[in-house]
């Protein structure tokens, strides 16, 4: 299996660079190379998008550390994640303001903060609830 790494211009959206990723490698090796890769080209504060198996406390602090920023969904619960997941009640999350339009005419419910995680001071953290 292979992925797609796709870096895209923030002010036009046009591809400026585009790598492979053999399904082989570890996800922690293809964000190590992926990290050089940027640096090599000098590309800075890219926001990576990345499958929710790479966000994780040492991959946050890689990526934070090289100038980028991440965005992907937490895979797993632990004690901190669990905490920011239940911040808010059913009652809180789900209501009419905090509505998100999905695929096939379907709805989900999303409400964000921005608060510590994986030992960063300042992370955009979205809670999302799907009853479907």
């Amino acid at each position: 299996m292979v992925g797609f790494g796709l870096v895209v211009s923030r002010d036009h959206h046009l591809p400026v660079l585009c790598r492979p990723l053999p399904g082989s490698l570890a996800d922690t090796v293809s964000l190590d190379t992926t990290l050089e890769l940027l640096e090599g080209f000098g590309l800075g504060r890219i926001t990576l998008v990345v499958e929710r198996d790479i966000v994780s406390r040492e991959s946050v602090a890689k990526v934070v550390g090289a100038g980028h920023h991440l965005l992907g969904m937490v895979r797993g619960w632990n004690e901190e994640t669990g905490a920011l997941a239940t911040r808010w009640s059913e009652t809180e999350l789900e209501r009419t303001e905090f509505v998100v339009a999905r695929s096939h005419g379907n709805a989900a419910y999303a409400r964000g903060f921005v608060g510590p995680l994986f030992g960063q001071p300042k992370v955009r953290v979205v809670v999302v609830s799907d009853s479907r």
